[in-house]
């Protein structure tokens, strides 16, 4: 993907952690929502899923200025994205 598509999901989901975040707390720590028993939990774990995208990808733009050849970029990549889907299948599918 170009970088610029990147960078455009990372705006979204900057907004969607803000209202994401609401959602759960109001839902999860507030008991609204009464009529969806569910929608703590799942608010949770798209919660979870947008914020480690946006955290990810914070560190590899950071990690990316180095300028430390495209090898290496690759490697960033890879490495940020399995551990980001290993975090999330353990944490926010099996957990």
């Amino acid at each position: 993907m170009k970088e610029s598509i990147l960078w455009l999901f990372q705006i979204v989901t900057a907004i969607l952690i803000f209202f994401l975040l609401g959602l759960h707390v109001s839902a999860q720590h507030l008991g609204a929502f009464a009529a969806f028993p569910n929608l703590g939990e799942i608010s949770f774990k798209a919660l979870m899923f947008v914020a480690l995208y946006h955290g990810l990808f914070g560190i590899r733009s950071m990690l990316l200025e180095i300028n430390m050849g495209r090898a290496a970029e690759v490697a960033v990549t890879w490495i940020l994205f399995l551990g980001g889907l290993a975090f999330f299948l353990y944490y926010g599918v099996f957990a």
